[in-house]
């Protein structure tokens, strides 16, 4: 062994600085590169699972002080007069506030349903009061928003762009994500 610094001719070429650890030491030194390696095969397996995780069941979006979770319309193969709309609205603010108007690319018009009731009437006349720190749950067999005049199909798990207009909060840009038709749903 040589010290540190001394070359020593090995035939082919000269070693510098060879550095001899002990027994101990090259055993931890041979635990830490596999966890390391472990931490990059992580790392790497959790990069590449995050578009998986970006579908349409996680978004969410917020506007001076309204939150909306997962707006989604039914899927609507051209031809189609009408999509439904649901998702969550909670109004985070200290003043109640109304939903008075909607758009979505592509649809002429928009409708509130209420629950029970067969007949949609427009959204800018009806509006949808949500209080301070409620939350309005919109569901195809409850409250929704019936989007009238399409003029274009909307594909299962693609987004739609749209918006929400608020009384007090104002205008929100949303992107509707597109569900499938359920098998059992006539449109």
């Amino acid at each position: 062994m040589t010290a540190f610094g001394d070359p020593m001719s090995i035939g082919i070429g000269t070693v510098k600085d060879v550095t001899v650890l002990p027994t101990n030491a090259a055993s931890a030194l041979g635990r830490a590169r596999k966890v390391l390696v472990i931490r990059r095969s992580a790392l790497l397996l959790l990069l590449l699972c995050v578009p998986l995780l970006q579908t349409g069941e996680a978004h969410e979006v917020q506007h001076a002080g309204v939150t909306v979770k997962h707006p989604w319309v039914r899927a609507a193969p051209a031809g189609s007069a009408a999509t439904v709309a649901a998702g969550k609205i909670t109004n985070r603010g200290k003043v109640r506030d109304r939903l008075i108007g909607a758009s979505l690319e592509g649809a002429g018009a928009v409708e509130l349903y209420r629950e029970g009731s067969d007949k949609g009437v427009p959204l800018t006349k009806a509006g949808l009061t949500i209080g301070p720190g409620e939350t309005v749950v919109l569901s195809t067999d409850g409250t929704h928003l019936r989007f009238t005049g399409l003029s274009r199909s909307l594909d299962e798990d693609t987004y739609v762009d749209g918006t929400l207009i608020f009384e007090k909060a104002g205008s929100m840009t949303v992107d509707f994500y597109v569900e499938p038709i359920p098998s059992d749903a006539a449109q």
